[in-house]
């Protein structure tokens, strides 16, 4: 299992939350995970993102908006499948809905639906004002490492 799984593994059984990614991307987004349940389907996942990833007019750039949703969707995947899987995003559609400054967003995921081998998922990502500003919908499929 990589570093994610066995977090996102542990913070299942022993119902602990938050948790503090670990991996270096996911410290570069200061992401941590705030909630999870595999029976439900959802996630819910925080994001501290810092002025440098702003451009013109301090407004972040839209792919740091997409890898927060793609990142939570990614964790929705891994939690729920067979230990040393990796997760591939084949498709990402992202909607932007407002510009963002930099600071704290929530972002929730669900699963549409869930194979063995697939998994459809969407995202809504929200401000510290709590204004939903980008949405997603993603293809993931369920690999095994062949580590």
């Amino acid at each position: 299992m990589d570093s994610e799984q066995i977090q996102l593994h542990n913070a299942i059984v022993d119902n602990r939350f938050p948790v503090k990614f670990v991996s270096p991307f996911s410290k570069s987004l200061n992401a941590e995970l705030l909630a999870l349940d595999i029976d439900a389907g959802t996630i819910s996942c925080q994001f501290q993102i810092s002025n440098a990833f702003t451009h013109g007019g301090g407004v972040i750039q839209g792919g740091i908006l997409s890898a927060m949703l793609d990142f939570t969707m990614a964790m929705l995947c891994l939690a729920g499948a067979e230990k040393n899987s990796v997760i591939a995003t084949t498709d990402l559609h992202a909607q932007f809905l407002a510009p963002s400054t930099h600071g704290r967003f929530i972002c929730q995921a669900t699963f549409v639906r869930k194979g063995r081998k697939t998994a459809f998922t969407r995202a809504e990502l929200k401000n510290a004002s709590d204004m939903t500003v980008a949405s997603a919908i993603a293809t993931n499929i369920i690999l095994q490492s062949k580590k």
